[in-house]
Parts: C-alpha cells; sequence; structure tokens
C-alpha cells in the first residue's frame, strides 16, 4: 500500500492512493471515499489486485516527471528508504528510479527528533501521533476505524489471505486508504505548520 500527495509551489495538492489486496481477483479498479473531509484538489484511490510490482510501477508512474526535481519527505527515513534498496533487489528494472527516491529523501521527523522543534505538549516523542495535534490539531487519528499501523498491517494481510468475507472488503479497503492518506496528509500539514513558525 501506499500514499503519495503531490505538493506543488503553489499550494496546490494531488494525492494518489493504491492498495495491493492480493491477486484473487485480477483487476484494477478506482474506489470512491466520499467521506473524506480533508481531501485535497486531486483525489485518485485505486485498487490493485494483480501483483506487488503491479504496485510497485503504478507507484512510479503516479510520481512519473517529479522524480527529477522533487524532494520526497517521509517519515522514519531508514525504514522507507530501506524497503526502496529492497525493491531495488527484488526488480533491477526498478531500481534506478527507487534509489533517486532515496537521494531525494528528506525525515521530517529529524525536525522534532533533532530538538530543532519542541513543545512540551510532544511529551519528548517525535512520533506523528504526538506532533500532530500539537501543530495540526483540527487532524486526527481518533475515532478512524483503522487509527493505527499495527490494526492496518492486519487488516491488509487478512486482504491479501482472502480472509475477509466478500461484503466487508470494501469497507476495509476504504479504511485503508484513509488511514495511509491521512499519514501522508499529516506530513504536509505538519511540513506548513513547521514553516509557518
Amino acid at each position: 500500500q501506499y500514499s503519495l500527495h503531490k505538493y506543488y509551489e503553489d499550494g496546490t495538492m494531488k494525492h494518489y492512493g493504491w492498495v495491493f489486496v492480493g491477486e484473487w481477483a485480477h483487476t484494477r479498479r478506482e474506489i470512491t471515499i466520499d467521506d473524506n473531509p480533508n481531501a485535497v484538489d486531486y483525489e485518485c484511490e485505486q485498487v490493485i489486485t494483480w501483483s506487488y510490482k503491479d504496485l510497485l510501477q503504478q507507484m512510479l508512474a503516479d510520481i512519473w516527471d517529479d522524480i527529477d526535481g522533487s524532494t520526497f519527505i517521509v517519515r522514519h527515513e531508514w525504514f522507507e528508504n530501506s524497503r526502496n534498496k529492497e525493491v531495488a533487489k527484488l526488480f533491477p528494472d526498478l531500481a534506478d528510479s527507487f534509489l533517486a527516491i532515496n537521494e531525494r529523501t528528506y525525515d521530517l521527523k529529524k525536525i522534532v527528533s533533532e530538538w530543532y522543534y519542541f513543545d512540551p505538549a510532544c511529551k519528548g516523542s517525535a512520533s506523528i501521533k504526538k506532533v500532530l495535534p500539537v501543530l495540526v490539531p483540527e487532524m486526527s487519528y481518533d475515532n478512524m476505524d483503522i487509527g493505527r499501523w499495527d490494526i492496518a498491517m492486519r487488516a491488509l494481510h487478512k486482504l491479501i489471505a482472502n480472509e475477509i468475507p466478500t461484503h466487508e472488503r470494501d469497507q476495509i479497503i476504504k479504511h485503508l486508504l484513509l488511514y495511509c492518506w491521512q499519514d501522508t496528509l499529516a506530513m504536509v500539514r505538519i511540513y506548513e505548520a513547521l514553516q509557518n513558525i
């Protein structure tokens, strides 16, 4: 699964969110999230059920020509860049692109973890769950059906293993997309708040 908010100099944004739910149905389709209160200028949430490589290729297609002139803002740079290196080993034909992303990555978490920004309300934590309510109080993970990474991982595993009843799948997929969407938009909003300080 991935979520990508593309943030442009003029303040506009595009969002792409994809989730790989297994190879039990060979389709890809757009899924509409009607109850997203913070949708941005362009939204594209989709489900892919072909293969893991299809998901990776779709991510590169969504980044497209922005790959060379962009900074890729993440949290936990070590984790994200390690995954990109794994992709480069698994799929040599994608290696150049994923390693190029690593070269342009900035870890937003460092601003808090290395004490460039401090607020006692963060309780000594650089976690997005602690920083977001302080810098962007209007955004919250509270009341989300999937609001924690461990719950998201279990739900995704069940989807891929085809262990979720058909009538529940779309709702679980929407919750997964919203959770990932929340993470990346939260980084954008934290970035904006820090710029204003």
